[in-house]
């Protein structure tokens, strides 16, 4: 199941297909969050064949990198606290995981300086992991499987 926002080159702002962003109600201080299944009508579900759901770019950061499920999921695996930590990470995937490359940035009210939101890797394995148990339940349904 495909839950991301399609990537428009169109827009100037850096895309995260897969997360929201939410703002705390006692600070200005915004998060990513995994939609898993909301309600938003506007946000896209439908069933894709694998290669196109596991290849399509669903984070593309402030400088123009692009980063697609299957690039994050063994990323995280297998170099970044998964299987094992790689002391060297790749630099797309640091700068994305360590420097805050999507670029957004909150403000906290009591410190008055700019917060980098971090973690958008993370929401998007969750929404990712979410699509994959949506998928399976959505064949056992049609195979018949109880």
């Amino acid at each position: 199941m495909n839950t991301a926002y399609p990537y428009d080159p169109e827009n100037i702002l850096s895309h995260h297909g897969l997360v929201g962003l939410k703002l705390s109600s006692s600070s200005l201080i915004g998060k990513y969050y995994a939609p898993l299944g909301d309600s938003n009508p506007r946000r896209p579900c439908k069933f894709i064949k694998f290669s196109d759901w596991w290849n399509e770019n669903i984070i593309v950061d402030k400088n123009n990198q692009t980063f697609n499920r299957r690039e994050l999921v063994l990323a995280l695996s297998n170099k970044d606290g998964g299987a094992h930590v790689d002391p060297e990470l790749d630099e797309p995937y640091a700068n994305l995981t360590r420097g805050n490359s999507v670029g957004w940035l909150s403000l906290s009210s009591s410190e008055k300086n700019d917060i980098p939101m971090l973690d958008v890797e993370k929401h998007s394995i969750r929404q990712i992991a979410y699509e994959v148990i949506k998928s399976v339940i959505k064949m056992k349904c049609r195979h018949g499987a109880g």
